[in-house]
């Protein structure tokens, strides 16, 4: 019985949490862009490695900028070359939804100046503002060659890509889905024990 207790209040705890819980999150985007490339990280060359770039941004954010151009302002770019190193950068998502074909990616400074960090040529890009989860789809990439980036983990450059890159924007998951998961998990491991301790006196009956 104290057991049974315990999972009910657990229950009722997370239940309480998933309806007060906001949707604060459910306007941000996680956008990941791969493609395999050659190019340099901290002053060390590396060779057709799979580099993904990655950032989180708030569809709130976004602005127009003009000429079909969607910006969502100035956020944190992580950078990862496969086997070799990883980075992070100032930079900011966008989409050029009127150009044919559109043109979708992250861009980063270099200098004083903002550069293409990595972009997908696609169709499916045409209208999209930033605003909603699209993808994964993928297309020829656009990079400016030899560039550089000032990262976390060193000066990062690109000097050509090899075949498609790709790229998705996925929601965040809500705080009110998460916590409704924790309550699956919690209901589940409660049944789990009242039903191991259920059978446990019975085998002590019998």
């Amino acid at each position: 019985m104290k057991l049974q207790r315990m999972v009910a209040r657990a229950l009722l705890m997370s239940a309480g949490l998933a309806l007060t819980a906001t949707r604060a999150d459910a306007a941000f985007l996680v956008i990941t862009e791969s493609v395999t490339a050659s190019g340099s990280l901290g002053g060390v060359a590396f060779d057709s490695r799979l580099v993904t770039v990655t950032e989180t941004i708030d569809t709130a954010a976004v602005v127009a900028i003009g000429g079909g151009t969607y910006n969502s302002g100035l956020g944190t770019i992580a950078i990862t070359v496969a086997g070799f190193g990883s980075g992070t950068i100032s930079g900011t998502a966008f989409s050029a939804s009127t150009l044919r074909p559109a043109v979708v990616g992250l861009g980063a400074m270099s200098d004083v100046n903002s550069f293409d960090l990595l972009d997908v040529i696609n169709a499916s890009a045409a209208g999209y503002r930033l605003d909603r989860p699209i993808g994964p789809f993928s297309g020829a990439a656009l990079i400016s060659s030899g560039i550089v980036f000032a990262t976390s983990g060193g000066e990062f450059v690109l000097d050509s890509t090899i075949g498609v890159a790709t790229f998705q924007a996925a929601a965040v998951p809500e705080p009110s889905s998460l916590v409704l998961c924790g309550l699956a998990t919690v209901a589940g491991l409660g049944l789990g024990l009242a039903r191991s301790r259920a059978i446990g006196s019975g085998k002590r009956r019998g």
